[in-house]
């Protein structure tokens, strides 16, 4: 057979080659693509060289640098204390909790607010205690940054069975509170001897008859608007704050012992929180002005309160869900699942949220929403591919299978949720590793799952928004069925200490007890010491780093 004959062609043999060809090139164009190279989700946090016998090595997000750099503790240079978040430089509006602000807007309203402060109710700078009895809303972020540009620390609790306690163990100077609540509170004042003592600052209705006990009581008793309307008037001179001095007082419940906690956060935590919560989305992905922020954690909390003035300092608009409210009455119920988003939403007018954070009792809600509007024969085709995909690491809202199953389910679903929303933080307990890739592929967003504790401004730790890796849990073994919360927020160290030395440098989880440090931890109590910034604190936790540098963080008891 010669030469001449084997290398003859003919249509067919064109029509098969261009077919090949392009089978080949459409295969590799709709190969998935990892989010982020390999190895960075193979090394999550940085490592020291050395560490101490029964210790493991200490522990720092591998996105901060170096061991010997310091921690980070604000967003850019000037902001130096709460009020500095608010930038004089950002001219645009946004929606905070269905009102439309500018910045310099606010800062007026917090100005007049202070000194109506320093004018009517006695408080003193660096002395006073004024204790915040709101609900989440624009009155409650003003009342917060009027307190910390005099100087006056906030208390807040973390839930309102705590109140009759901080009373009588911690009696603030002043009470902000709602008038649907007012009464309650002179209910618990009349129980004390101390009543004629108080200063209350009552926001919305003053009913008669409240004034008229409080009158008995001898406590003293200011409008919130009339404070803000004698600062607009006559303004006072604001002192100096520093970074140094006390924002906040959180009162919490032990888990274990069920005490009264008090942590004491100053200006530069909150600040430090700042730049962690900032860092859980990546930056070509950052927050910005054009996002809008729900939170299903209140300010009251300092995750919460590091959540919202991330908000605040990045122009985004921002609301909470109902769910985290502080006061509610007897007839309201809230349950923590898509309608209260969807509610939330059209209820105060808000723009189509761009952010959730949420617990896992939402997303498993918005997981379910999403995949039981989905239909027709390509279901099972487009969950497989989508499978694959996030099994090659990579997740996107724009393949075939979103186009034809996924974004018609979303918009079905969610609304205009399903299209505005680009990413997910979860929080405030532990979640299943097996419900994350549902997830996933229902939502195509990245999904970042954090751990908080009420010691800490902000995370402590965060998962990476591009890391969509799932290992088949190992019967029996509970560390294997949860889901990493990541490594250490971007300024938090972290160590475990209890452990076997021959277990360090094995390919397998290290558990023991784990010990932190950072500016984002506050000083618990109400002593006038402050943790060192190299201190080690106990967590009371227990947590597993595995060999990528990920944490999972084990349930209380176990």
């Amino acid at each position: 057979m010669s030469a001449e004959f084997l290398l003859r062609t003919d249509s067919l043999t064109y029509t098969l080659g261009i077919l090949a060809a392009t089978v080949y090139i459409a295969r590799k164009w709709l190969e998935p693509m990892p989010l982020v190279p390999p190895l960075i989700l193979g090394r999550q946090s940085d490592a020291s060289k050395t560490r101490q016998p029964g210790e493991t090595a200490v522990y720092r997000n591998y996105g901060t640098g170096f061991m010997s750099a310091r921690l980070p503790v604000r967003p850019s240079r000037e902001i130096q204390t709460a009020n500095d978040i608010v930038k004089t430089d950002f001219k645009g509006s946004r929606t905070l909790w269905g009102t439309k602000i500018t910045n310099a807007e606010l800062k007026e309203r917090v100005a007049a607010f202070a000194s109506g402060l320093l004018r009517g109710p006695v408080l003193t700078p660096r002395a006073s205690r004024v204790l915040l009895l709101l609900n989440d809303s624009l009155e409650w972020l003003i009342t917060d940054l009027a307190l910390a540009a005099i100087a006056v620390p906030s208390v807040t609790l973390a839930t309102l069975d705590l109140l009759s306690d901080v009373l009588d163990k911690h009696p603030p100077s002043a009470i902000v509170v709602h008038g649907d609540f007012f009464m309650h509170v002179l209910e618990l004042l009349a129980e004390s001897a101390s009543a004629s003592n108080y200063v209350v600052i009552v926001l919305g209705d003053l009913r008669t008859d409240a004034r008229r006990h409080a009158q008995q009581l001898g406590v003293t008793v200011f409008h919130w608007n009339d404070i803000s309307a004698r600062g607009t008037e006559e303004k006072a001179e604001l002192p100096a704050v520093q970074p140094s001095d006390l924002f906040t007082i959180a009162f919490s419940r032990g888990v274990t012992d069920n005490d009264l906690l008090a942590v004491q956060f100053t200006h530069e935590n909150l600040t430090a929180g700042v730049v962690a919560t900032h860092f859980l989305l990546p930056y070509q992905n950052a927050l910005s002005d054009k996002d809008s922020m729900i939170s299903a954690f209140p300010l009251a909390t300092p995750f919460g309160r590091a959540v919202a003035y991330t908000a605040l300092f990045q122009g985004a608009s921002f609301t909470t869900l109902p769910s985290a409210r502080l006061i509610v009455s007897a007839s309201e119920t809230y349950a923590p699942d898509l309608s209260e988003i969807l509610s939330t939403v059209e209820s105060q007018r808000a723009p189509s949220p761009t952010v959730l954070v949420v617990t896992r009792l939402h997303l498993n809600s918005l997981t379910k929403a999403v995949l039981g509007a989905v239909s027709g024969a390509l279901k099972p085709f487009a969950w497989r591919q989508k499978n694959a995909a996030l099994a090659a690491g990579a997740l996107s809202r724009d393949t075939v299978w979103d186009k034809l199953v996924f974004a018609p389910a979303r918009r079905a679903a969610l609304g205009p949720m399903g299209t505005t929303m680009r990413a997910v933080v979860l929080s405030g307990g532990p979640l299943d590793a097996v419900t994350l890739p549902a997830a996933r592929i229902a939502l195509s967003t990245p999904i970042v799952n954090t751990f908080q504790l009420p010691s800490v401004m902000g995370p402590v730790f965060g998962s990476h928004p591009a890391d969509v890796q799932t290992f088949p849990p190992v019967a029996g073994d509970i560390v294997s069925e949860l889901a990493h919360v990541g490594p250490p927020a971007t300024n938090v160290e972290v160590k475990i200490v209890g452990i076997k030395d021959a277990d360090h440098d094995t390919n397998v989880p290290i558990v023991g007890d784990m010990l932190f440090r950072g500016p984002t931890i506050g000083t618990p109590g109400l002593g006038e010491r402050r943790a060192a910034e190299d201190e080690w604190i106990r967590s009371g936790e227990v947590a597993a780093v595995q060999p990528n540098g990920s944490f999972k963080i084990l349930p209380r008891g176990m």
